[in-house]
């Protein structure tokens, strides 16, 4: 009799055993069917989120490195600047009532940063009127050069498009503001590359400068940006 209860306990014919072991057994089930856990990746934080992070961070954080701009296929930078760290190299003149030339930080225009003739929120406007200036602070020295080619990039489109316009203008030391290059309208949704030949003078100092013109009108407007601005020595 003893036998057959020991028997019986040990194959499972127990109820009272039966519930002393299943608590085991569960847990042991839960165990075994438990999905192996998988390590999660931290993803690596683009230039843009550790600019951001580094806002946000009362501690101080190194400085992200800024892409490059690649060097020209045939020829060398003698002038670039694509904004991407401020705008220590320009200096914003004229401008009226909130319009005029502004510092933006917007990937609207091939890079993160850029400049916007218009309003410092790039905000719709009618009815003004605004000329300013975006000058360069240090000449461009342009000795030593055969083949200088001034290059931007501009984007805009406004209606009329000839409501806001962008020309450069460049001088020798001590003499007058000379237009050169197209007028760019404010006809261009996508990134357009501007260029006006600097081959006459080459070998001298020059200024640089770029004049922006905003007519007034009923029609909303929100500006052009300009990036990018680089004069390049061509080696063909």
């Amino acid at each position: 009799m003893r036998w057959r209860w020991a028997k019986a306990r040990w194959t499972g014919y127990d109820g009272r055993a039966m519930k002393r072991f299943l608590p085991l057994f569960l847990a042991l089930s839960l165990l075994a069917c438990k999905p192996e856990e998988k390590k999660a990746t931290a993803p690596s934080p683009s230039p843009t989120a550790a600019m951001s992070l580094a806002d946000a961070l009362p501690s101080a954080m190194p400085s992200p490195v800024l892409p490059k701009m690649p060097a020209p296929v045939a020829g060398r930078f003698v002038f670039f600047d694509d904004f991407e760290n401020g705008t220590a190299k320009w200096r914003m003149e004229g401008g009226a009532g909130g319009l005029g030339w502004h510092h933006l930080k917007t990937k609207s225009c091939g890079g993160l940063y850029t400049m916007i003739l218009g309003t410092a929120t790039n905000g719709e406007f009618k009815q003004a009127k605004a000329a300013g200036y975006l000058v360069a602070v240090k000449p461009v020295d342009l000795t030593g050069t055969k083949k200088p080619q001034l290059q931007y990039d501009l984007k805009g489109a406004n209606m009329p498009p000839d409501v806001i316009t962008i020309r450069p203008e460049i001088r020798r030391a001590g003499g007058a503001w000379q237009p050169i290059g197209a007028v760019a309208e404010a006809r261009y949704p996508v990134v357009v590359t501007f260029t006006a030949d600097l081959i006459p003078y080459a070998g001298s100092v020059i200024d640089l400068r770029f004049r922006g013109e905003i007519k007034g009108g009923d029609q909303p407007s929100k500006g052009v940006f300009l990036d990018d601005v680089h004069v390049v020595e061509s080696n063909r």
